[in-house]
């Protein structure tokens, strides 16, 4: 009973957040950009992408890469929870889960994992760069130092 009613609570005060999008996105305004447009699932978008894995290349910091199967993916500690590093960077806290055949980034110790080719190529160029993003993002925003466990990030911090 207590749990239903914390649920309850919690949806009631979501509900004047919703109301508001339902009004301001209606249906007219949404559908000239949703012209054509296909939206996949993220099983499909990985399922779709299974088929171009990243060729590794050497770059100046790409400390590692490498491809992994599916079953040990789901083992490696990813950073942010198997979200994609640079998409939490590059698109301001946006959430999108990793592919695992895209492959694994090691850097100082740590496993990146990504969401496409482009993603995988970019971020070992400025890895630093991406970390700092997705550090300040999770300060404006501290409900995804839970989310994406970023304890030991901010651990300092009280």
């Amino acid at each position: 009973m207590v749990l239903l009613s914390v649920l309850s609570n919690i949806l009631a005060s979501l509900e004047p957040f919703t109301r508001g999008h339902r009004e301001l996105l209606t249906d007219m305004i949404l559908t000239p950009f949703l012209d054509g447009a296909i939206i996949e699932s993220d099983e499909q978008r990985i399922q779709n992408q299974r088929e171009r894995k990243l060729i590794p290349v050497i770059l100046k910091i790409w400390i590692g890469c490498f491809q992994i199967q599916q079953s040990i993916f789901k083992k490696l500690p990813l950073q942010y929870r198997d979200y994609c590093a640079w998409a939490l960077a590059k698109f301001d806290r946006l959430l999108l889960p990793s592919n695992p055949d895209i492959g694994v980034l090691r850097y100082k110790d740590c496993y990146y994992g990504f969401r496409n080719k482009q993603a995988a190529t970019e971020f070992p160029q400025k890895p630093d760069g991406f970390i700092c993003l997705v550090a300040d993002g999770a300060k404006r925003n501290p409900e995804l130092i839970q989310l994406l466990e970023l304890h030991t990030q901010f651990a300092s911090i009280t």
